[in-house]
């Protein structure tokens, strides 16, 4: 249960849950908080440990997925190393090496340092690291060769810089996000309008669903919260009208939803595509590829009206952070191997 479960491991010293087991299992004995914190937890981590590094040495070679993030909670930094490799029954594997604390500056020699301490631990070699993928902050992009590194950027990542600075060309989609997000966060904080939410949506007979919230570092979280608010457009509209301190969408940028969604569905598709498990590099050049054919076609303007500057501006993004992509030889070998791909989008390359 606390693996499985997330219970924390306080649950062998509570009431209820030892009188459960002494019920159903009379000659069992608990084991204490103690034990399992000095005994049977390092003993899960010693054949995991073993297991893990075994396959790692198995392999042919490795790539590694890498960041610096901050918990909300504490703000105490970390640092985590994933490991992705092909297993010699060509499955693919991989395993989270370290989520560690991440003390002082993060500078690019602190990350390098960082980075080795990790791969060190787990006897990596330098040679066996075929690629380490990282976002594109400063200190990361100067941490990474300075471990010794061949380093990729996160397609994703890169992918969100470009569309976040396409939102800032128009400040009508950017007050729109506001005033919706405004009105999902009353939502969220107010247990009485999430009654009365639920209670409009039966009468209506819509989606019983909640409103989302959106996150800064997830572009996708935005679209998925417009989404939402459009599919409960008539159950928030009912609401507002009886809330003089609430601010409703106007019509035109319920309108403007409407085009924010058309324009970027195929984003959110190829965002959620490359975040799946089984996302290799070598789709990185057909997405890219897709997305620009997308954005080039006249259709797309005339659908899209008053984003016409935004469509302009994703289209000159895409063309600044992905321009070297055709050049990138980890992504060019990997998409010629890939059988779903091999020449078709490599151009002169």
């Amino acid at each position: 249960m606390i693996a499985l479960d997330n219970e924390p491991l306080s649950i062998v010293e509570r009431t209820g849950f030892t009188r459960l087991l002494e019920q159903a299992l009379p000659r069992y004995k608990l084991p204490s908080r103690t034990y399992i914190t000095q005994k049977i937890i390092p003993d899960i981590y010693d054949r995991i440990y073993e297991k893990i590094k075994y396959n790692i040495s198995s392999a042919f070679a490795i790539s590694v997925t890498s960041d610096i993030w901050t918990c909300l909670h504490n703000n105490a930094s970390f640092l985590s190393f994933t490991a992705h490799w092909i297993s010699p029954e060509f499955k693919l594997e991989h395993g989270v090496l370290a989520i560690k604390p991440f003390s002082g500056s993060p500078t690019g020699e602190n990350i390098a340092k960082e980075l080795n301490i990790v791969a060190n631990r787990w006897d990596i070699e330098h040679t066996k690291i075929h690629v380490l993928i990282h976002d594109s902050g400063a200190n990361m992009v100067k941490g990474v060769p300075l471990a010794e590194y061949d380093s990729a950027r996160c397609f994703i990542q890169t992918l969100q810089r470009a569309i976040n600075e396409s939102l800032k060309v128009q400040a009508e989609v950017t007050t729109m996000i506001a005033t919706g997000r405004r009105l999902v966060t009353h939502f969220n904080h107010s247990g009485l309008a999430q009654e009365k939410l639920l209670r409009i949506q039966k009468e209506l007979d819509l989606p019983e669903h909640q409103l989302v919230q959106d996150i800064s570092t997830r572009w996708n979280s935005t679209f998925y919260m417009i989404e939402r608010l459009l599919e409960q457009k008539r159950v928030i509209s009912l609401y507002v009208a009886d809330h003089d301190t609430l601010i409703n969408l106007t019509a035109q940028q319920w309108s403007l939803m409407e085009q924010y969604i058309n324009l970027l569905k195929p984003f959110e598709e190829i965002t959620k595509i490359t975040s799946s498990g089984l996302s290799c590099v070598s789709e990185v050049i057909s997405h890219v590829a897709a997305l620009n054919k997308y954005l080039d076609k006249d259709e797309t303007e005339q659908r899209t009206p008053d984003l016409s500057h935004m469509r302009a501006s994703l289209k000159a993004e895409l063309e600044t952070r992905f321009n070297s992509i055709s050049q990138d030889s980890n992504c060019l070998i990997a998409t010629y191997l890939d059988p779903r791909f091999k020449t078709n989008y490599l151009g002169g390359a």
